[in-house]
Formats: structure tokens, sequence, C-alpha cells
């Protein structure tokens, strides 16, 4: 978006839901719809002035206008639609805090509360939706850390679309050509870690399973589904153990469309992975920690699919489909309305809130908050390789890649 654009929302100044997780004003249409909350007092910050508190009339939690907020529990507002440009541009987090005159940890923690902006975005999004194209599975290679941890991510993108409709990313073992040394420094990693077995392929499997409910819908509603993907025999065995995926293929209402990297490349055949392609394209353009020979690669996994997260939630629902050279492109169609992803009101008010109200895990939708990939990135469960000496071949006390204590209200 251009930043000529003012924001689409003003700041919180009403109280959406009680906090309280018991509450039944909790749920936001039934505190939308009731007188569930009083004033009660107020008191005055450095950083923003003046802030109205709130008592729930039905079990006395209190709350401010700043509960609802994106900024709730910080002492400085970023505005985060530039913040949004800046970690889309290819910047380093280091560089991005010297920009803004942040912090490293300010930096990461804003990160953190965009990532779970756009993932309650794509949960509306993705509930009770249905395929209304062909999806492309894409698996891209990068790198988390050193050679030694490639990681796969798994992508699915919209045929027609490009819009992105779920991710993960998965640490495999590094292959292919190395030399001696290299292969002994390979061996005493596996000493202490080693990746699981297969895990690109239930890396696909896991993301598929996410978006059963919607393939499902989408097999009703046509004769023939397709799926396309390159030759990879990962994409094929990942399909045939879902057992619903497994007999759609059988019945001959899902088409697995596997291209060659032959067919791929030639001047004679139209490149049917052309959104693979793209969006491979737009995440090394944008991202530094994604681009080939780059030294500003991820370091840690969870901070990785945050900032991931990010730069495809902003393609999907920001983006506009096709760049057409006009300056102004507030009339142009995003990637996600092409996709029929903003077709619901409840979709289009949590696009407007984006970058202004803050959301919590349990107002997910239950399809979209029982997805793998969703869950993950929101409460940061995976787990990063450790790091090891190389001479000893044990691991190292200090420096450990470890979970930090983050506030509870940010799990919520």
């Amino acid at each position: 978006m251009s930043e000529q654009n003012p924001p689409r929302e003003p700041v919180v100044s009403v109280p959406a839901f009680c906090p309280n997780q018991d509450c039944r004003y909790h749920d936001r249409r039934i505190a939308g719809s009731a007188n569930w909350s009083i004033r009660f007092g107020a008191f005055r910050t450095l950083s923003r002035g003046l802030i109205q508190r709130f008592r729930c009339r039905e079990c006395g939690k209190t709350c401010s206008t700043q509960t609802f907020s994106v900024h709730y529990w910080t002492h400085s507002t970023t505005d985060f639609r530039t913040f949004e440009n800046q970690l889309t541009s290819a910047s380093g987090l280091r560089q991005i805090g010297r920009m803004n005159r942040q912090s490293y940890r300010v930096v990461k923690n804003r990160t953190h509360r965009l990532a779970r902006q756009y993932l309650t975005l794509f949960s509306h999004a993705l509930e009770g939706h249905t395929f209304s194209e062909y999806v492309t599975i894409h698996g891209m290679h990068s790198i988390l850390r050193s050679q030694y941890f490639p990681v796969t991510i798994n992508i699915l993108v919209g045929f027609t679309s490009q819009a992105c409709y779920g991710f993960n990313m998965v640490i495999t073992r590094r292959t292919g050509s190395i030399s001696r040394s290299q292969r002994e420094i390979r061996r005493t990693i596996e000493s202490v870690w080693r990746s699981r077995r297969r895990s690109a392929e239930n890396g696909t499997r896991q993301l598929f399973t996410d978006l059963l409910p919607q393939i499902e819908r989408a097999i009703a509603r046509t004769r023939l589904w397709y799926v396309i993907s390159d030759a990879k025999k990962e994409h094929v065995r990942a399909l045939k153990r879902i057992p619903v995926i497994r007999a759609a293929l059988e019945k001959q209402r899902i088409r697995h469309s596997r291209i060659t990297d032959r067919a791929r490349h030639s001047i004679y055949c139209y490149n049917r992975l052309f959104s693979a392609d793209y969006i491979d394209r737009e995440i090394r353009k944008d991202m530094g920690d994604h681009a080939k020979e780059s030294v500003k690669y991820a370091r840690e996994i969870n901070c990785a699919l945050e900032r991931l997260v990010i730069k495809l939630g902003s393609h999907t629902f920001t983006k506009p489909h096709r760049i057409t050279g006009k300056v102004d492109t507030s009339d142009e169609p995003r990637h996600a309305e092409v996709a029929r992803l903003t077709s619901t009101p409840i979709v289009a008010s949590y696009d407007l809130w984006l970058y202004t109200h803050r959301h919590v895990f349990s107002h997910l939708p239950e399809e979209a908050s029982e997805m793998d990939w969703i869950r993950t990135i929101w409460k940061r469960t995976e787990t990063n390789p450790p790091i090891i000496d190389l001479k000893t071949g044990e691991m190292k006390r200090k420096g450990q890649p470890k979970e930090k204590r983050f506030a509870r209200h940010l799990f919520v």
C-alpha cells in the first residue's frame, strides 16, 4: 500500500469485549449487542495521555481502551503500516531498529504482534471457505542458521489468484554433494541432534490436513479438482497418506498434476507452476533471510515463521493482484479478493482493524484454530536445533536458542 493513504481505522475508543475468558461477554458477538460495560475512572500516561477505564457489569473485570489496542502493554506507538513495509523490503531486524530508533527487543515484539494480526485475518478468511480455483503446492528451500540446517517451506498457493492459503516450515537433513570435511561436521551434528525422517513429506501432509474441510467443499462443488506440483515424490506420498484425498484420487474427483522440470522451463509449454515460481520470487526478493547467498539468514525458526506470515499475509491481503503501473492502486483487486477470501463482512472488518485492534487466540474460529500451521506460529511451539561445539561434539552451554518469556496477554 502506498504511504500517502491515511490509516484505515482510528485508534480504539470503546471496549470490544470482556477480557475475562470465563465471562459470556468475552464473545465479540454477544458483547456487541449488549451494554455490558460501564465507565470506571481513568488514568494518565506519559506516552498516550488520558486513558479511559471500564468495568464489566457481569463479572466485574476491569479494562481500558488500551486493552483492545494492538499497542497493549507498550510505551511507544509504532506505525505498523510502515513497519510492515520495512519487514517486507529485505531489511534486517537490527536495520529496522536503527531506522526507527528502537531496540532489537522492541522490533521483535512488534513482529510478534503484527504476525498475530495476520494470523487472525487468515483464520477468519479460511473459515467456511470453499476453494474457487485449483491450488499449487510449492516446496521452497532455505536455511536456518547454517547450511547444515536446511528447511523446506511448504506453501499452498492459488493457481489463478496467487493467494496464499497456508504454509509451514520443516527442518530437513543436508544432502547433495558435500566434501569430506563437511560430511564430518554433519556427522558431529547428527550425533547430538537429527531432523525427523520424511520431514518434507510430513509437512506437506500436515498442510493438506489443515485445509481438508476447504478441500472437501471444493470436491463437492466441482466434478474434478486439480492439485498441481512439481515432480517430487514427497508430494505424491503425502497426498496418498490422507484417506479423504486418497479416496478422491481413486475416484477421479481430484487429479494430481505433476510438472517435470523440462516441461516447466520449456518455451513451448505454458508454465502451470507459475504461481509457485511467482511466490518463490516474491519471498526471495522481499525477505533477506531467504535470499540466496545472503548473510541475513534466519537464526530462530519461530521468528522466521512470524516474518514469513507477515510477508505472505501482506502479499495476499494488501498487494494488488496485478501491477499495472498506476500510482493509485486502491481500485485494483487484491490477491485475496480474486481468491474470494474477503467475501464475508467479518473478514472485511478484521482487515479494517489490521493495524489497530488487538486480537486474541480465543476469538479464532473453531475450524481455523485447529489448523496446525496457525496454532504453531501463534503459540511459537516449533523447536530449534541446538548449537553444537564442532571441536568437542557437545552442545554449548551458553547461547542456545530458547523460548523467551512472553506476557500472558500475547497468548490468550
